[in-house]
């Protein structure tokens, strides 16, 4: 392969392994090592930043020289480093159990449907997206390599080959929508309780048997779990800022009764309006405004 080195020459290859950086317009950025290769400068690369990468090391004619001398074992080194972010996005088979899993720098979800993929990438509640994309009915198996992993739901290129893998684009729009307002009444400072919980402790948003409780949450992450019970966005308007602990009367399902229960038992009210919602649109890269 290559023996007269004519595809090295072409693409500037001094060195193995090479990693070869192309834009998302297609434009070659340069030539660097993996070693050399972080994911934050790919990330910004990709939000429009300018990134200086190391140069792949040796000159052409040291690579010609090295070539013949280079032992085996010492090219199945190199070319076995753990690459800085791998995505593994495959229909799953019939039968498959769903499952979320991370181990060490791997994150793993199987059995999920195409709009959990979105919601989990985009990290946007499925009330705030906007489906225009053809009906995609199969289940798919996940598995996404990265050092840091911690910091994928912030990784635009992360979002990004997702949508690519399942022929979708994604993009953001002010839609008016219906959506539930939270605001407190004024019964709220006594009813609503500060959390006695320690910092970093478990937080809690759900049903108990016949009772709806939240722990150790502040009012945006209350709104956020009432927004996944209702279906709607849920905007938080109540001025607090402090973590809280309630728990009201309220059956699963019965979603009167938990706008009820909160009024009632904890001075927390949900009141219906229109307002403009900025959401996640997704369209079909076939069709353009999909089916």
């Amino acid at each position: 392969m290559d023996h007269d080195f004519a595809v090295s020459e072409l693409y500037g290859v001094v060195s193995i392994p090479v990693t070869m950086i192309i834009d998302q317009n297609g434009g070659f950025v340069a030539a660097t090592t993996p070693e050399d290769l972080k994911a934050q400068d790919l990330n910004e690369l990709y939000k429009g930043q300018d990134i200086t990468f190391a140069p792949a090391p040796e000159t052409k004619s040291d690579a010609r020289d090295k070539a013949e001398t280079r032992s085996v074992d010492e090219l199945k080194t190199r070319v076995d480093q753990k690459p800085v972010f791998e995505l593994s996005l495959t229909p799953a088979k019939p039968g498959t159990n769903p499952f979320t899993g991370v181990t060490n720098d791997t994150f793993e979800k199987r059995a999920v449907s195409v709009m959990d993929l979105i919601a989990n990438a985009y990290q946007v509640p499925k009330s705030r997206i906007d489906w225009r994309g053809r009906n995609d009915p199969r289940l798919y198996n996940l598995r996404v390599a990265m050092e840091g992993l911690e910091r994928l739901w912030s990784f635009a290129i992360y979002q990004q080959d997702v949508a690519s893998a399942l022929r979708l684009k994604v993009h953001k729009e002010q839609e008016t929508r219906k959506v539930l307002v939270l605001r407190t009444s004024e019964r709220a400072g006594e009813l609503l309780k500060k959390t006695e919980m320690d910092e970093g402790a478990g937080k809690l948003c759900g049903y108990f048997g016949d009772r709806f409780v939240i722990e150790n949450l502040g009012m945006e992450d209350a709104a956020l779990g009432l927004e996944k019970l209702f279906g709607v966005p849920v905007v938080n308007e109540t001025g607090r800022s402090e973590k809280f602990d309630l728990s009201v009367a309220a059956r699963k399902g019965d979603l009167e009764g938990l706008k009820n229960g909160l009024g009632k038992e904890a001075g927390l009210v949900l009141v219906e309006e229109e307002r403009p919602v900025e959401m996640l649109v997704v369209e079909s890269q076939e069709s353009g405004t999909g089916n």
